[in-house]
């Protein structure tokens, strides 16, 4: 009886090793908000941090979001930064438009910050952002690398970024403390550079050649 021979085709190992070298040769860092809020130029004095959703309306509402980036090692610098992007969930749209992402430019505690209080905005990262009907109960992603680069490189102050309506818009986005829909805002950011695989081990049959389970790991294909 002929024992049969198993292998694995060229094409799939070619697939695999560079998958393997491309997951050796970026990093991810999934970035929740460390605080979120809207004020609101109606109610001046009104503290909105607490509240599910984050408003956001024309000559009215305005929504601030900061990111803790503590969490990314100390050596990074906005060169190491290939992709960063801002990922909201649209709750609702009462009135379609567009808003803009601006820097915020002060320091602001979640708990107290109203219209009265709120810093000064800075300069716009990114204008005129679409909302539709459409929109609601989606994501929507928003290119932020420019602003995470500036802030890594020290060149604009990390106080988070604001939210703010051109006219006509009225829409909100889940905050942190939505508990019925639970998408808050998350900044997803891409890194690029030098890494370690570790665990990765071959067998007979695999078409790898190397591994090994920790370290920086060497692969290559088999001849066969």
């Amino acid at each position: 009886m002929r024992a049969s021979t198993s292998f694995v085709p060229l094409s799939r190992q070619v697939s695999g090793l560079m998958l393997l070298l491309f997951l050796a040769s970026v990093a991810f860092a999934q970035i929740t908000p460390s605080a979120d809020a809207y004020t609101n130029t109606a109610d001046p004095t009104t503290n909105y941090g607490a509240a599910p959703l984050l408003d956001v309306e024309s000559a009215s509402q305005t929504a601030s979001i900061p990111f803790n980036l503590s969490s990314i090692p100390a050596t990074y610098s906005g060169a190491d930064v290939t992709q960063a992007t801002l990922k909201l969930y649209v709750n609702a749209v009462t009135t379609a438009g567009s808003f803009n992402v601006d820097y915020v430019s002060g320091t602001w505690s979640e708990r107290t910050i109203t219209a009265n209080l709120a810093p000064a905005l800075g300069t716009t990262i990114v204008a005129s952002v679409r909302l539709t009907g459409a929109s609601k109960n989606q994501y929507i992603l928003i290119n932020l690398t420019s602003a995470v680069q500036a802030w890594l490189n020290g060149t604009e102050p990390n106080d988070g970024i604001a939210l703010v309506a051109n006219s006509p818009l009225a829409a909100s986005f889940d905050s942190k403390e939505n508990t019925t829909t639970s998408h808050p805002a998350e900044l997803d950011i891409v890194f690029a550079g030098g890494g370690t695989i570790t665990g990765v081990t071959t067998a007979a049959g695999s078409g790898l050649t190397g591994g090994g389970t920790s370290g920086t790991l060497n692969l290559a294909l088999t001849n066969t």
